[in-house]
């Protein structure tokens, strides 16, 4: 699939990283972002573009957040988005 591999990004000044990896027909990984280290839950994967989410801890408890983007060729781009902000990030594959 053309979304698999370990992404550097940035978001919001902050540099994170993506590892995508497909898991039969879903998009499975892991990401580390923005004081989040989570594994990818509910993963899907279109062509370029992708949706997962993650479960993470922020100041204010538990929050979910979901991810959507796409990859074109070794480039990155799309949102994290909670139930209060969405924060665009883009990036390379590393």
């Amino acid at each position: 699939m053309a979304v698999e591999g370990t992404y550097n990004i940035l978001a919001k000044g902050k540099e994170g990283q993506f590892i995508l990896k497909m898991d039969g027909d879903a998009l499975a990984g892991s990401i580390n972002a923005m004081g989040t280290e989570a594994a990818i839950e509910g993963g899907t994967c279109d062509g370029d573009e992708f949706k997962f989410f993650v479960q993470g801890q922020s100041p204010m408890g538990k929050i979910k957040m979901t991810i959507k983007g796409s990859v074109d060729g070794d480039k990155i781009s799309g949102k994290m988005k909670t139930s209060i902000m969405a924060i665009p990030f883009e990036g390379t594959r590393a």
